[in-house]
């Protein structure tokens, strides 16, 4: 913390209190994208091989 009171960088100083809470964000940001991700590559090779 600088001499007034306020974070010189802020960034370092919300990670260094709240990186649970950033993580559980970034977590719950991702996982949309990740489950369509992860179906849609599923579906691809599914129907690649089923279908031929």
């Amino acid at each position: 913390m600088a001499r007034n009171g306020a974070a010189r960088v802020p960034l370092f100083d919300a990670f260094r209190h709240q990186a649970r809470e950033i993580a559980l964000a970034a977590g719950v940001g991702l996982t949309p994208f990740a489950f369509f991700y992860v179906s849609g590559t599923y579906l691809t090779t599914y129907a690649h091989g089923e279908l031929g």
